[in-house]
């Protein structure tokens, strides 16, 4: 049996109208960045579905919703797990 594209998930994602990612550790400042319309699919560059963030106002202090010290919550939009919190 012929082996999978190693980016084949990530492809069938894009097919269906997923915004896709890539960084690439060549460039001097790696990053996630916006791949386009079109991504290349390199072996040697990583890709992802792009984040979904979502905004979350809490007091930080007292966990309930206040708008005195904002949030930021990051899921992985694939697998719905939180990949980042950032205070703004």
């Amino acid at each position: 049996m012929k082996k999978p594209q190693k980016h084949a998930e990530l492809i069938k994602a894009w097919a269906d109208g997923a915004e896709i990612e890539f960084y690439d550790t060549r460039f001097k400042d790696p990053c996630w960045k916006a791949c386009g319309a079109s991504p290349w699919w390199q072996d040697e560059v990583m890709y992802r579905v792009k984040p979904v963030f979502h905004t979350v106002l809490m007091d930080v202090t007292m966990g309930c919703a206040f708008p005195k010290n904002p949030i930021r919550l990051v899921f992985d939009s694939k697998t719905g797990k939180l990949e980042l919190v950032e205070v703004l």
